[in-house]
């Protein structure tokens, strides 16, 4: 009564293969009768399961009898008498037809409300500018403004072209990254070079200390010029955050399989609200932020089969942690250009 009132497919076989078992929503699911698979075998109901059986989860395409085409999600085991002694293989299944066809819709309207969402973004970025250019152009234009007030329009002009070239760049960078150019190179060095950059930026304006926790070498197979970019973005980021006086540390650290580039700020921190938000493009708290800078430096992370995260304590600090894969010793000996 268990086994024919079960809502998933269940079968079992003997250790060749041949059904010994094949409940009621087995046949409703594979529209084959018990009597056609019983002591045949089970690749006569389920074709994708071809002796010696594979075990686990796993999903499969069906093509029934009567032309359909289903999802199906198995589940295959070794089947034990009460000695523990192996019989046979026991496998349950459900028609998962129905949920992948949801789960496609939803994706499809979560696609098409992030394109609404970025594009509106979008259009926000461009349009402050623009309104700023066309004021300063029509005042111009009347030509009644004092030569002084000319020249602070037209600062205004280039100021916000250059802001709208900026957000436009970024967005490219963003939307249509170029390939990889992996290459061995020493990680640290590339935060020493930034690092010292960003001492002479001009967003470093305050009194900030820059702590730099890690020596010696950090040699990763990455491409060099978006991993600088990676920390240049994370840099500025924190330096905008923090306010005189407060302090920017880097750190590393490393085990056989992973390596850590840790940037902790002593800024005025992230709301908890935001903090799932933060790698969204054109999302920023900031006046004069594009939101693109951290979406740039998750994808690039990303890229590199990587993990960019944060945490922060709003008042406190803030860090953003890089995880990026090391090679193993052997697979690096093998080829030599992975």
């Amino acid at each position: 009564k268990v086994i024919e009132s079960l809502p998933s497919g269940l079968f079992t076989t003997d250790l060749q293969g041949n059904t010994v078992i094949f409940n009621r929503a087995a046949e409703k699911i594979t529209g084959i009768r018990r009597e056609d698979v019983m002591g045949q075998k089970i690749e006569t109901a389920l074709p994708f399961l071809i002796f010696p059986f594979k075990d686990g989860r796993h999903e499969e395409e069906l093509y029934t009898a009567q032309g359909e085409r289903k999802t199906i999600g198995i589940t295959l085991s070794v089947l034990f008498d009460i000695t523990g002694a192996k019989t046979g293989f026991i496998g349950t299944f459900q028609d998962l037809t129905e949920l992948k066809k949801l789960e496609a819709d939803m994706k499809q309207k979560e696609k098409w409300a992030a394109i609404g969402e970025l594009s509106a973004n979008i259009a926000h970025e461009i349009r402050n500018p623009l309104a700023s250019l066309r004021g300063s152009i029509e005042m111009l234009r009347e030509d009644k403004i004092p030569v002084k007030h000319r020249r602070t329009l037209m600062d205004i002009a280039l100021q916000e072209m250059g802001r709208l070239n900026h957000t436009i760049t970024d967005f490219l960078t963003y939307s249509n990254p170029k390939p990889l150019d992996k290459q061995t190179v020493d990680v640290h060095a590339l935060l020493n070079e930034t690092l010292e950059l960003l001492k002479n930026s001009e967003q470093n304006n305050a009194d900030i200390t820059i702590e730099k926790n890690f020596s010696g070498s950090l040699i990763l197979e990455v491409d060099p010029s978006k991993i600088r970019q990676v920390f240049w973005n994370l840099g500025i980021n924190a330096v905008e955050a923090i306010s005189n006086g407060g302090r920017l540390s880097v750190s590393s650290r490393e085990d056989l399989t992973h390596a850590r580039i840790l940037f902790t700020d002593t800024g005025s921190g992230i709301n908890a609200h935001d903090l799932d938000k933060i790698f969204y493009p054109f999302f920023t708290t900031k006046e004069h932020g594009t939101g693109l800078g951290l979406a740039i430096a998750y994808r690039i992370v990303e890229e590199h089969t990587g993990r960019l995260s944060a945490r922060s304590t709003p008042g406190i600090n803030t860090t953003f942690e890089i995880i990026l894969p090391k090679h193993h010793e052997r697979e690096q000996r093998e080829n030599p250009h992975y």
